[in-house]
């Protein structure tokens, strides 16, 4: 993350240095990216850089966080707007980020991060805090009456189950290993099956 000197920085030069920084890791493979190109469009110094971040994963991860935490708070919204119900909700995030993938210009980022998807990556994606997970964080949101399992074990595993499979297809989609209507419909199928175990009709 980065350090209290890049924090101290202008709001107008912090910016400049994370658009710099979200071109190139958006136009490479995180392999290919270049610090220099990052120093020289950010118009900083080497030692600059290295007094603001401690090299490239921890730049890359501090852009990766300011969208995960972007990101929380439109599953946040989309779960309050299905009141709570977990299956409805995964199936209008899957629609709403696959069609911010396919359509938006600033999407090649977040093309990119599932194009270089790894263990460190994936777990970076899916945990809230230190030693807390996103289905920790999400159980509190949902609505439990819309479940038939109401053992909060239970209800972790199914959730880190739906994120599982929402991200299998998402990573899917951005390899273009099937037509999005095709991964859609294999999604929907896949969560319609847990939701015929697992959904409560009505919500009580």
């Amino acid at each position: 993350m980065p350090s209290k000197t890049f924090y101290n920085l202008s709001q107008e030069k912090q910016q400049k240095i994370i658009d710099a920084s979200k071109k190139e890791f958006s136009n490479n493979l995180y392999q290919d990216v270049s610090l220099n190109q990052i120093i020289k469009n950010s118009n900083i110094s080497r030692g600059s850089f290295y007094m603001y971040f401690t090299d490239k994963e921890d730049l890359y991860f501090y852009l990766l966080n300011e969208y995960k935490a972007n990101f929380e708070k439109v599953i946040i919204k989309t779960l309050n707007d299905n009141d709570g119900e977990i299956f409805s909700t995964f199936e209008n995030l899957f629609t709403l980020l696959s069609n911010n993938i396919i359509k938006k210009n600033n999407s090649n980022f977040i093309k990119k991060v599932f194009l270089n998807m790894n263990y460190l990556i994936a777990n970076e994606l899916l945990r809230k805090k230190p030693n807390k997970m996103l289905e920790e964080y999400l159980f509190e949101y949902i609505n439990k009456d819309y479940l038939v399992i109401k053992n909060k074990c239970d209800i972790l595993n199914l959730l880190h189950i739906i994120i599982m499979l929402f991200m299998d297809n998402l990573t899917k989609l951005v390899n273009e290993m099937e037509d999005l209507n095709i991964i859609k419909k294999y999604y929907n199928e896949q969560l319609n099956l847990l939701k015929s175990a697992f959904y409560e009709e009505g919500g009580k």
